[in-house]
């Protein structure tokens, strides 16, 4: 899960090709290796390189949403207290 500095959360499923993963954990392993050079910690290399490429990802490739797109609130009814449901 991905949250965004407005507070949208976004939750996918990236597939990585088993060819290309050699040579990404080489990218990630020198990316990593270089942030550590310039004085950050391992954890806050790693997290700093994810919040980036975050950042920069498309909106197209072949992440797989796990959550539904939210609907809006328009569209939603209640039931009952406590339970929701979305109209057709």
């Amino acid at each position: 899960m991905v949250t965004s500095s407005g507070g949208e959360e976004r939750v996918s499923l990236v597939p990585v090709d088993h060819q290309h993963r050699p040579a990404l954990e080489q990218i990630l392993s020198t990316a990593l290796q270089q942030a550590a050079d310039q004085g950050l910690s391992d954890t806050a290399a790693r997290d700093a390189l994810i919040a980036l490429l975050v950042g920069t990802a498309s909106g197209e490739g072949a992440a797989t949403p796990l959550v539904p797109q939210s609907v809006s609130a328009a569209d939603v009814e209640l039931a009952d207290p406590g339970k929701v449901e979305a109209s057709d």
